[in-house]
C-alpha cells in the first residue's frame, strides 16, 4: 500500500480512519491510493462527531423533582405548593445557562441556604418574583403562581378577584 500525505486535517483525519479499515476501503486512481467515497463520508462524520461539546452529549444529573425539593428547602414553602409549569420553566433556565451541576452541588449541601448563597438567592428570588434569567435575557414563569403573592393575606396577582364584591371595605384578616 502507498503511503499516504496526508495535508489538511481533513485529510488526516481521512487517512488515520482509513489506516484502520480494510484494504478494499481504497481504490487506485493515477497511481495514487484513494479512500472510497464511504470512507471519507465515515471519517467526516466521525470528525464532526468528535467536535461536538461534551456538555450537548451528557444527560443532566439534577432533575426536575429534585430541583423542585431544592427550591423547596430554600423557600421554605412544601414541594406540593409550588407550581411544577413555573417549576419547569425555571428549571429550563438554570439548564440554559449551564448551571445544573451548579444546582446539584447547593443541593447536596447540608445547609443550602448558607452554602451557594448567590445561586440560592436566585432561586429563592425567581420563585417569589415568577420571573428568572436565562442565557437571552429574563422570562416570566408565573405571575398568579410566584410566591410574593402568598407572602401577606391582603395580597393578590392584578387582574385576579380577592373576594366578593366589596371585600376591600373590611379590614384584612392577620
Amino acid at each position: 500500500m502507498a503511503e499516504l500525505s496526508c495535508h489538511s486535517s481533513l485529510r488526516r483525519v481521512v487517512c488515520r480512519f482509513a489506516r484502520s479499515r480494510p484494504l478494499q476501503a481504497f481504490f487506485t486512481k493515477g497511481g495514487r491510493t484513494m479512500p472510497d467515497r464511504r470512507t471519507v463520508l465515515l471519517a467526516g462524520l466521525a470528525a464532526a462527531s468528535a467536535s461536538l461539546p461534551v456538555r450537548l452529549l451528557a444527560q443532566p444529573r439534577f432533575s426536575l423533582d429534585a430541583f423542585v425539593e431544592l427550591s423547596a428547602r430554600l423557600t421554605g414553602v412544601p414541594a406540593a405548593r409550588l407550581d411544577l409549569g413555573a417549576a419547569r420553566v425555571i428549571y429550563e433556565a438554570f439548564n440554559g445557562r449551564g448551571l445544573l451541576a451548579a444546582l446539584a452541588g447547593l443541593a447536596s449541601q447540608t445547609e443550602p441556604e448558607t452554602a451557594g448563597q448567590r445561586l440560592g438567592d436566585e432561586i429563592v428570588a425567581a420563585w417569589y418574583s415568577g420571573i428568572c434569567e436565562t442565557a437571552h435575557g429574563p422570562v416570566v414563569a408565573t405571575h398568579t403562581a410566584a410566591l410574593l403573592w402568598g407572602s401577606a393575606p391582603f395580597l393578590h396577582p392584578s387582574g385576579v378577584c380577592g373576594g366578593v364584591t366589596g371585600y376591600w371595605g373590611e379590614p384584612p384578616v392577620i
